[in-house]
Formats: structure tokens, sequence, C-alpha cells
């Protein structure tokens, strides 16, 4: 099996990058949805994160307000670094058990989309990498679009990806999405190729 790591700043199109490849049929998985299934209601890993930061992060019905966790993390480096501390072992510890369930059974190739793969401390898990990139414009107009953002939360949270180096993360192939979306398939489909799949 290969397992293929989606690396790449913030509005880059790593989703639309793992979304051609589960198209061709790769089992694919993601940073945002293993911290999902991490943080949901009644979790303990829930629990830390309010212990830590504040039950006013809980709704009513016990969900995380991801938007206000966000923003926290994009503006304070001290809250980041503690929520990594909580987060990252056990999101390691989730992407080896998906892994190893893909590898038992039989998966031709699983690929893994998280910005942070490498601080997480998964890149060594990944025997291919691919960097998406996209300019830095591009990715500020994608971020507020899909966030709702104006243009100085967006600006701050490049920024800090930058600082962290997101887009230098070591990588074996490269996908630049600053083209239609055909385009950025067709590339996707070319790397599927190139691994002889």
């Amino acid at each position: 099996m290969i397992v293929l790591g989606i690396v790449g700043p913030i509005a880059s199109g790593k989703s639309v990058v793992l979304e051609e490849l589960a198209e061709l049929g790769a089992v694919t998985l993601a940073a945002d949805e293993i911290s999902r299934d991490l943080l949901k209601p009644g979790s303990a890993l829930l629990g830390e994160v309010a212990a830590e930061f504040g039950a006013h992060l809980l709704d009513a019905a016990g969900h995380l307000k991801r938007a206000e966790l966000a923003h926290l993390i994009f503006t304070d480096d001290s809250a980041r670094q503690r929520l990594n501390a909580i987060m990252h072992p056990p999101m390691l510890a989730e992407i080896r058990r998906r892994i190893e369930q893909a590898r038992a059974a039989g998966v031709e190739l699983m690929a893994i989309e998280a910005a942070v793969l490498e601080q997480i401390g998964a890149l060594e898990l990944a025997d291919k990498v691919v960097m998406v990139t996209a300019p830095r414009d591009v990715r500020t107009r994608r971020l507020r679009e899909r966030d709702g953002l104006d243009e100085d939360e967006a600006t701050r949270r490049l920024q800090v990806q930058e600082q962290i180096g997101l887009a230098h993360t070591p990588a074996d192939f490269s996908i630049d999405t600053n083209c239609s979306l055909e385009a950025t398939r067709q590339q996707v489909r070319h790397l599927w190729q190139t691994l002889n799949l």
C-alpha cells in the first residue's frame, strides 16, 4: 500500500486534490475529519480542550464552537501551542490506526490530507508527499469566500501558517491549483498515473 501525504498551506486546494484521489479509487482521510471525530460532544478530548480554554467554547448541545477556537488559535501563539499539545498525540495515533486498518483491508493507496502532517509527527508515515500550492492572493480570496473572513483575519491566518512553515514541508510532488478546477484534477490524474495505479 502507498500512503500519500497531501500537504500545503491553508486554502491551497488540498480538499480538491483529495476529492479527485477518492474519485480515482484512493481511500482518503482528512485531518479535519479526524479532529471532528476526536472532539465529538461528550468525548474526553473535548473535555480536555474545554478545561484548557473555557466552557464558553461549547454550545448548549455540547458541540465545539470551531470558529471561535480557530479565531483564538490564530490570534494567540500560546493558545495554538497548548491546543497542539492536546490534539497532536491522539491525532497521530488515529492516523496510524487508520493506516493499519487500510493496509489490513488490502487498500492500494491511502491519501491523508493535513496541512500540519509534519507538525503532528505523521510525515514519516507517508511513502510519498504532495505539496499543494497556490499564490498568496489566491489563497486569501479563497479563505475569505470559504470562511466569510475579512481581509485582516484572512491575512493573519496566512501569516501564522507561514510562520509555522507549512509551505516548506518536504515533498516528492507538487500540484499548483492556480488554474481551472479541471486543470487541477488533470494534475491529480497525472500523479495517479505516475504512481502506477
